[in-house]
C-alpha cells in the first residue's frame, strides 16, 4: 500500500512555497502553496499547480503534436480546532486536464499488409522509437475532477471517534484514431464517462502506547458511472466507402459496505502482535444499451444490439496477522500473513451477447517475513523482505482479439503466483554524502490461465486436433470463424520485470555562505512481456535510466536553483506494445512510450 499525505496547515504561521521548472519539449511546471493563519484555532493552506509540455508524437496529416500535457490543479485544507477535544478539517481539490492524448505509433508493418501499404505513401516508417502518425481523426483526452471531504476527530477519553465523509466527481471525454491512418477505418472511437462517488467511514481507536490497542469501524462506499461511446468506421475494408458502427450507453452502480477491526497486543516490551478482520459486501448493477450508430449502414458485426440489465454480488472476510520482535533497539524482525479482497465487476466493452460478462472477485493470500534496522548511529540502514502472494481469480487485462475492433478486456486468470525478495539500503558514510540502493527479484507467473485469445500470427490447429503442448492455438469448434484459444498458464505476468534495482547518491558542500549539491540516480529493469498469451513480439528488452542534477542555494534552504536531467543517456523504451488494433495482420505491431523515453533536461527554482 502507498499512502500520500500533503502538508497540514499550521496554526499561527504564515508561509509561502514557490517552485518553477522549465525543460525539454517546453515542459513547464509551476507550483505555489501558502499557509494563512485565521486565528489561534483556524488556518488555511492553499496550493496551486500547473504543468504543460509539447507533444512527443507528430501527426503529419493534422499538422499537430500529440501526447502533450496541459493541467491545472488546486487543493485547499481548512482545519479548525473547535475545542481541546474536537478537531475538524475540511479539504477540497479540483483538477482540469486537456491534452491531445493518448497516441501510439507503428512499430512494425510489412509492406505486404494493408497497414504497411497504407503507411508507406504518407511517409510513415514503422520502427522502434517511431514518433510519427498519419491519423485523420483527433486524439484527445479532457478530464475534470474534484472532491470535497470532511474529517472530525473527537477525544472521548477511552478512545478517539473519527468520522470521514467524502464526495468526488470525475468527468472524462476522449477520442482516438487507432488505425493511425488518413482513412475511415475507425473514424469515430470516442467516449465520455461521468463518475460520482460518496464514502463514509466511522471508527473508534483506543489511545496509543498501551499494552492493548484497538480500532473498529464501519465503511460505506457508493459509485455511479455513466458512459456514452461510439465506434464507427469501415473496420478494415479500406475500399468500402460506407460505415459500420455502434453506440454504447452504460450505467454502472457499485455499492460496498464493510465492518472492520484490529487489535495490537504487546505481551512484552520487545514483542508486538497484530490481528485484524474486515467483512466486505459488494453489489454491482449494470444498465446497458448498444445500438447501431446514426448514419451507418449496419452495426459492427458480432455485437449485441438492444438493452439489458445485469448484476453481480460478492461478500468476503479478509484478515491480517502480524508478529513483530525488536531484536535490539536498532533492529526488528516481523512476519505477516494476510488475505485480501478485490471486488467483482462487469465488462461493458465490445458486448457480443445479452449474457452479463462478470469478472469474479480477486482473492490474494500473502506471506511475508522481513527485517529492518539501523547501525552506526543511524548512518547505515537496511530493510529486507521475502514474500509470496497467491491470487485466486486474478483480474487480468488482456488484449482481446475475439471482437472487432479488437479491445482490452478484463477477465479472470484462474490463479497467479508471485514470489519475491526486496532489499533496501541507505547510508551516510560521511556527513554530507547520502547513498541509497534498492533492488527486487519478482517471479510472477500465471498458475492457471486457460482458453485465452491466441496472439496474432500464431498457427491455429483445426478443431479436434491433438495438441503437442497446451501453448498451441486451437479452434473451439468446427464452425467457420470459430474462436481460437491458447493457454497462458506458466507465462509471466504482463509488464512485470523479473529483476529491477535503483541507485541514488547526493553530496552537499558549503560554498561560502551558500550550499551546493550534486546528485545522480540510476534505475534499471529487466525485460518484460506485454502478452499473457506469450507473443514473442510483445517483449520490451531491459533498460536503464540515468538522471541527475546539480544546484546551489541558501544554507537555510530559503531558495534553491537546480539544473536537472532525466534519461540522460537518451535510452528509448516502450511502456506497452500491442498487436495493432485496426487494420491488423501478422507482423503488425504498435508501441506506446512515455515522455521520459527521451532525454529531458531543464532548470528549476524553488523559494520558501
Amino acid at each position: 500500500m502507498i499512502a500520500t499525505y500533503t502538508r497540514r496547515p499550521q496554526f499561527g504561521a504564515s508561509t509561502l512555497d514557490v517552485f518553477a521548472s522549465y525543460g525539454t519539449y517546453n515542459e513547464s511546471k509551476f507550483n505555489v502553496a501558502g499557509n494563512i493563519p485565521l486565528g489561534e484555532r483556524l488556518a488555511l493552506r492553499v496550493a496551486f499547480g500547473h504543468q504543460s509540455a509539447d507533444g512527443t508524437i507528430r501527426n503529419i496529416v493534422r499538422n499537430e503534436d500529440v501526447n502533450n500535457r496541459d493541467e491545472q490543479n488546486v487543493r485547499a485544507k481548512l482545519p479548525f480546532q473547535a475545542s481541546d477535544s474536537v478537531d475538524l478539517e475540511l479539504r477540497g481539490d479540483y483538477l482540469q486536464r486537456e491534452s491531445l492524448c493518448c497516441a501510439f505509433t507503428a512499430l512494425s508493418a510489412p509492406l505486404t499488409t494493408p497497414f504497411g501499404a497504407a503507411n508507406a505513401p504518407v511517409g510513415i516508417v514503422p520502427r522502434r522509437g517511431n514518433d510519427e502518425i498519419a491519423a485523420n481523426r483527433p486524439f484527445f483526452q479532457n478530464v475534470e475532477a474534484g472532491g470535497l471531504s470532511g474529517e472530525a476527530n473527537v477525544e472521548l477519553g477511552f478512545a478517539t471517534l473519527t468520522s470521514i465523509t467524502a464526495l468526488r466527481r470525475w468527468v472524462n471525454s476522449d477520442n482516438n484514431d487507432p488505425d493511425l491512418l488518413p482513412l475511415p477505418i475507425l473514424e469515430i472511437n470516442d467516449g465520455t464517462s461521468r463518475l460520482r462517488q460518496f464514502s463514509q467511514e466511522v471508527r473508534l481507536a483506543s489511545p496509543g502506547g498501551g499494552t492493548v490497542e484497538w480500532v473498529a469501524g464501519l465503511f460505506y462506499y457508493r459509485q455511479r458511472n455513466r458512459t456514452d461511446s461510439e465506434q464507427t468506421g469501415t473496420l478494415g475494408a479500406v475500399a468500402l466507402p460506407r460505415l459500420l458502427g455502434t453506440t454504447l450507453e452504460t450505467v454502472t452502480d457499485n455499492l460496498s459496505r464493510a465492518v472492520f477491526g484490529q487489535v495490537t497486543v504487546r505481551p512484552a516490551a520487545a514483542i508486538k502482535l497484530i490481528g485484524g478482520l474486515r467483512y466486505t459486501k459488494e453489489d454491482v448493477d449494470l444498465e446497458l444499451a448498444q445500438l447501431r450508430a446514426p448514419g451507418t449502414i449496419a452495426a459492427i458485426p458480432g455485437r449485441f444490439l438492444g438493452t439489458f440489465t445485469g448484476e453481480t454480488k460478492a461478500d468476503n472476510l479478509s484478515y491480517r496477522v502480524t508478529g513483530q520482535v525488536d531484536v535490539s533497539p536498532e533492529v526488528m524482525i516481523y512476519a505477516t500473513h494476510a488475505r485480501g479482497f478485490k471486488g467483482p465487476g462487469i465488462n461493458t466493452l465490445g458486448v457480443t451477447t445479452s449474457v452479463t460478462e462478470v469478472v469474479r472477485p480477486e482473492i490474494p493470500t500473502t506471506w511475508e517475513i522481513g527485517t529492518r534496522g539501523a547501525f552506526l548511529d543511524n548512518r547505515l540502514g537496511f530493510a529486507i523482505a521475502a514474500f509470496r502472494t497467491d491470487y485466486k481469480d486474478f483480474q487480468a487485462q488482456i488484449f482481446y482479439q475475439g471482437v472487432v475492433p479488437r479491445r482490452f478486456r478484463v477477465t479472470n486468470a484462474g490463479e497467479l503466483k508471485t514470489r519475491g525478495i526486496e532489499i533496501e539500503l541507505n547510508a551516510r558514510p560521511v556527513r554530507r554524502l547520502t547513498l541509497r540502493a534498492n533492488g527486487a527479484y519478482l517471479d510472477a507467473k500465471y498458475g492457471e490461465f486457460e482458453n485465452i485469445a491466441c496472439f496474432t500470427g500464431q498457427p491455429i490447429l483445426s478443431f479436434g486436433a491433438v495438441r503437442t503442448n497446451d501453448r498451441e492455438c486451437i479452434r473451439t469448434s468446427a464452425a467457420a470463424g470459430a474462436t481460437a484459444v491458447t493457454n497462458g498458464t506458466g507465462n509471466r505476468l504482463s509488464n512485470v520485470p523479473k529483476y529491477n534495482y535503483s541507485l541514488f547518491g547526493r553530496y552537499e558542500a558549503p560554498v561560502g555562505a551558500l550550499k551546493a549539491f550534486a546528485q545522480a540516480n540510476w534505475n534499471w529493469r529487466s525485460k518484460v512481456s506485454f502478452s499473457a498469451a506469450g507473443d514473442p513480439n510483445l517483449v520490451e528488452d531491459s533498460y536503464g535510466l540515468l538522471g541527475g542534477s546539480i544546484g546551489i542555494g541558501a544554507a537555510d534552504d530559503l531558495w534553491t536553483a537546480t539544473l536537472w536531467a532525466r534519461n540522460l543517456l537518451d535510452d528509448y523504451y516502450a511502456t506497452n506494445i500491442i498487436s495493432q488494433p485496426v487494420p491488423n495482420a501478422t507482423g503488425v505491431y504498435s508501441q506506446f512510450y512515455a515522455p521520459d523515453a527521451r532525454r529531458l533536461v531543464g532548470a528549476s527554482l524553488a523559494f520558501r
